[in-house]
């Protein structure tokens, strides 16, 4: 995993992620030129921060659960280590549940009308038993 940051105000610009390839990461100046790609500037502009995704496994996992993190710099300013300020878990967490799709709204509206038009119809077929029976008493003589 390559994590190349900017040397001037810290910030994290660039996560490799794990590569089955090139487990240590790509090339630090391939890394650094990805970023150029995107925001431009120099390779000097940059610095790197490397793990090896097998022999750093464990904090290779824990930057890839990461949502947000910061690096750690020792007293000649090189990246010695990272710290999790929030994971992805912590993030959902926060996160509202979403509200219905537009096909749960179809759906929905759709289940309704259907549901009136049985009760209307139910109704009208209950009418036009009423008027049978009475239809029937009166030709009976009943009534």
């Amino acid at each position: 995993m390559l994590i190349v940051y900017r040397l001037s105000d810290k910030e994290i610009l660039f996560n490799s992620g794990k590569s089955f390839v090139e487990p240590e990461g790509m090339s630090d100046i391939n890394g650094k030129l990805t970023v150029i790609e995107r925001v431009g500037g120099d390779p000097e502009d940059y610095g790197v921060y490397r793990l090896h995704d097998i022999d750093n496994a464990a904090q290779v996992e824990e930057l890839l659960n990461a949502y947000n993190y910061t690096l750690v710099f020792g007293d000649d300013e090189s990246p010695v280590g990272f710290i999790i300020i929030k994971t992805k878990a912590e993030h959902s967490a926060e996160l509202p549940e979403p509200g219905p799709t537009p096909t749960e709204l179809l759906q929905e509206d759709n289940a309704s009308l259907w549901y009136e038009n049985m009760v209307q119809s139910t109704r009208v077929k209950s009418n036009e038993t009423e008027v049978a029976g009475l239809w029937y008493s009166l030709m009976m003589g009943g009534i």
